[in-house]
């Protein structure tokens, strides 16, 4: 298997918790994906950054989530 990635600082989190920290494009085998990242701490307080790999969306897709999760909030039921 073969990856590769190039991970960013989200500038569009807002107050969201929920929203990765960080995400960018990813290719795994060949396909176009999408990484995303969260920052977060182990039971020592150590920090770390959390990922998932998810399929890329279309944009017009990824445009209209964006679209309707200002409506609706980051509620993945929806979706």
């Amino acid at each position: 298997m073969e990856i590769t990635a190039a991970i960013y600082k989200n500038d569009k989190k807002g107050d969201n918790p929920k929203s990765p920290d960080y995400s960018g494009p990813a290719t795994v085998d060949g396909q176009e994906k999408r990484i995303v990242g969260w920052i977060s701490k182990d039971k020592n307080g150590k920090s770390y950054i959390s990922v998932r790999i998810n399929d890329k969306l279309p944009q017009q897709e990824q445009d209209v989530k964006e679209v309707a999760k200002e409506f609706f909030g980051d509620d993945d039921a929806f979706f």
